[in-house]
């Protein structure tokens, strides 16, 4: 089964690759490097975060910094899943906010309209990983739901993002410091 799985992650990054110049013609979205597949299985009682895979609004100075993820995929892989039951456990929400910009906060996109995507064989789902916020579906049971994970992403902007967070930690604390000196020296 690995030799699939790895000929699978290798399909993706192709296909991935092929729509670089489309993304980027069309949302001024781009990347140069994607990491290889991860595979990931979701089982028994869980509930999993409401998240964007990048965080980063050049909005808001307080959001985390760039961490240079562009583009999510995610290809389910359960031949298993039974329409007819109703339950999207390992699937996909996926929070439809405007895609030209990041989402202005998480209340905001949690409060978009919502997509769900059931965890059924041969389904893949491509989002913008600074622009849609996302959640697997809770499961329950011990069933086993599987899917491959892909991020195409920018490399520089990847390898900077532990001295942008450094970075910003010590402006929050400089800032900090000097707000609290500010109240000493008024009392």
């Amino acid at each position: 089964h690995a030799d699939a799985l790895k000929l699978l992650s290798s399909n993706m990054q192709d296909f991935a690759q092929s729509l670089g110049r489309f993304v980027g013609d069309k949302l001024g979205v781009t990347w140069n490097a994607m990491w290889d597949g991860f595979l990931a299985c979701y089982s028994g009682d869980q509930t999993y975060n409401f998240h964007l895979d990048n965080p980063y609004n050049p909005k808001d100075s307080m959001s985390l910094p760039d961490n240079g993820l562009r583009l999510t995929c995610c290809y389910f892989i359960n031949p298993h899943w039974n329409p007819e039951g109703g339950y999207n456990g390992g699937g996909l929400d996926v929070y439809l906010t405007d895609p030209s910009e990041p989402p202005a906060s998480a209340a905001a996109a949690r409060g978009a309209k919502r997509l769900r995507v059931a965890p059924h064989a041969d389904t893949l789902v491509l989002f913008l990983s600074q622009r849609m916020a996302h959640q697997v579906i809770q499961t329950k049971g011990k069933d086993k739901w599987f899917c491959i994970w892909l991020w195409c992403h920018d490399e520089q902007t990847v390898l900077n993002f532990p001295a942008k967070v450094n970075e910003r930690e010590v402006q929050f604390a400089n800032a900090g410091a000097v707000e609290s000196e500010a109240e000493d020296s008024a009392d």
